[in-house]
């Protein structure tokens, strides 16, 4: 059995002859190769540049940290425990986990594949969160009359909460009174796949339109298909690389897998500028330009230096590019502290959230204290008297 398993994890296999040890070939054989593909051997640094790169990267990823800890610290023990600081906290933690994720790449160069591909997926709930965060800031907005402040009065919003509105539909329904008060707005005409209608005004998508309740699902499941598709797509293509297939069947799901993954990247990306373009203007007090910026920077500019790097240096880039993001990461998590403050959240003294004021009906008075019954007793025994 030792040698059958032997012989099976190796390339030079011979055909099988049981059930069994077909089986176990179908298994281990692309398991190893998926291995193979995770680790990029072909990366090679001298010892002098390996070096300088885990120096920088050891130490951009401590400065992360350093200023995580300090914004992280901020928001648990100035501010309430809410739905919404649960998604500030989950937003900024795209720097230090992106760091940690770099730093490995930085320190075993072969995990280069796998560093990027985590990378990816993390970024990608992070928009996830970015929208979910627009939601939760219009529907908490809707909840305002024109008496209070604004939405910082409000009471803290648990997550439990939240997901029931989120089940019942008032959250969306929220968000679309919120937007529905504001003029029409070409959103159609959003980046990157609306540019085109730009240029075509009277086209059908270039011109101006109300959101609805429909576009804010659909916009929300796309979304949500853009994590998963971020999640499964890579995986599924480094799972079949290592079948049995013929080399001009296995290029051409690769590419069927490519396309699929660029075609919900993009869907995703093309929703996330739509609802930032619908929720710019009641949103204006928070500031969304800079906190949708401070999330979209990492995408643009990692690309883009990547190539770079690799068109200057070759294979090695890959690994340079690594070193580049671990000393650009402390300025992103600079950014993030101050693009999601602990200002903008309701305080640790603001109280817990009501469902029933949360769907926007009256919280339960408070119960009466000591003195204000003694003193209705007194009154009442007057009262008494003078009958």
């Amino acid at each position: 059995k030792r040698d059958a398993l032997f012989c099976c994890a190796s390339r030079s296999w011979p055909r099988a002859r049981s059930p069994w040890r077909r089986t176990l070939q179908l298994i281990t054989v692309p398991a190893e190769r998926f291995a193979t593909h995770m680790c990029d051997s072909s990366i090679d640094v001298s010892e002098l540049e390996y070096q300088v790169g885990c120096c920088i990267g050891v130490t951009g990823l401590a400065c992360t940290l350093l200023v995580h800890r300090q914004q992280a610290v901020k928001l648990r023990e100035e501010t309430d425990f809410s739905s919404k600081r649960l998604l500030y906290q989950l937003i900024i933690a795209l720097a230090p986990t992106i760091a940690i994720a770099n730093v490995l790449a930085v320190t075993s160069p072969p995990m280069h594949h796998a560093t990027s591909l985590g990378q990816h997926v993390v970024v990608a709930f992070v928009m996830m969160c970015f929208y979910e965060l627009l939601l939760l800031l219009l529907f908490r907005t809707s909840l305002c009359s024109e008496g209070k402040a604004g939405e910082p009065s409000l009471p803290a919003l648990r997550p439990s909460a939240l997901l029931a509105s989120l089940e019942q539909g008032d959250v969306v329904a929220g968000a679309l009174g919120v937007l529905s008060r504001e003029p029409p707005v070409p959103f159609y005409a959003s980046p990157p796949l609306g540019c085109c209608f730009l240029l075509c005004p009277t086209t059908p998508c270039g011109r101006h339109y109300m959101p609805s309740e429909r576009l804010l699902r659909r916009m929300r499941r796309v979304v949500l298909a853009y994590v998963v598709g971020a999640i499964t797509t890579p995986l599924t293509e480094l799972w079949l690389e290592g079948l049995h297939l013929a080399p001009l069947h296995r290029a051409g799901i690769a590419k069927l897998l490519r396309g699929v993954e660029g075609c919900v990247s993009l869907l995703g990306l093309y929703s996330l500028f739509i609802m930032y373009r619908l929720s710019r203007l009641p949103l204006r007090s928070y500031h969304t330009t800079l906190k949708f910026a401070a999330l979209k920077v990492l995408v643009f500019v990692t690309p883009l230096q990547r190539a770079l790097l690799v068109a200057a240096v070759g294979e090695a880039g890959f690994w340079w590019a690594h070193v580049l993001t671990c000393m650009e990461t402390p300025l992103l998590a600079l950014l993030l502290a101050r693009a999601y403050p602990a200002s903008e959240l309701p305080a640790l003294d603001g109280g817990d959230a009501d469902v029933q004021s949360v769907r926007g009906k009256p919280p339960l008075a408070e119960a009466p204290s000591d003195d204000d019954t003694d003193r209705d007793a007194h009154e009442s025994r007057a009262l008494l008297r003078r009958a």
